[in-house]
């Protein structure tokens, strides 16, 4: 008697069984080799915080303004402003303070009063509980900045304030 033997159909379902061994391994052993495993059961007391951050803009004698303007800025003055920000929130905040212009005027910019820029950018953190941060803007227009071609120019100050909690 002859057996009728194919090889590429035990082939065939060998390479199966192989396959189907190899799925179920890959399924089975992550499930039955975990390491760790823990039970989580409780309460919780969490609570939204607070986030209260605002700012205003003071002048040299103490007015608050809504906006900065500089309509007594001519070649060799200068104007000095507060920036007052205050952190009102349960969180400790980070600012960014950003300062530039269109550049129609030849002004420059500081916050200690010596080193003046063209444009400003400050980051600090305030913490919580903290007093407000102030800060002083100085504005100046260099005296040797005095062309003609400035007379009727009109510049716009950017301020640009961001702020995001950082704890």
């Amino acid at each position: 008697m002859k057996l009728n033997f194919e090889y590429g159909r035990f082939a065939y379902v060998i390479r199966l069984c192989v396959l189907y061994f190899m799925l179920v391994l890959f399924v089975s052993v992550p499930l039955t080799l975990s390491r760790y495993t823990s039970d989580a059961a409780g309460t919780s007391t969490g609570q939204v915080a607070k986030f209260d951050v605002n700012y205003s803009i003071a002048d040299s004698q103490g007015d608050t303004q809504e906006h900065i303007t500089l309509t007594d800025l001519y070649p060799g003055t200068k104007q000095k402003y507060q920036i007052i920000i205050n952190n009102n929130s349960d969180v400790s905040i980070e600012y960014t303070l950003n300062l530039e212009t269109l550049n129609a005027l030849p002004l420059v910019f500081s916050l200690d009063g010596v080193n003046y820029t063209s444009s400003l950018s400050k980051t600090n953190t305030i913490a919580l509980g903290s007093q407000a941060e102030i800060l002083d803007l100085y504005i100046k227009w260099d005296a040797n900045q005095n062309d003609i071609k400035f007379t009727e120019e009109i510049d716009l100050l950017i301020i640009t304030l961001h702020y995001e909690q950082i704890d």
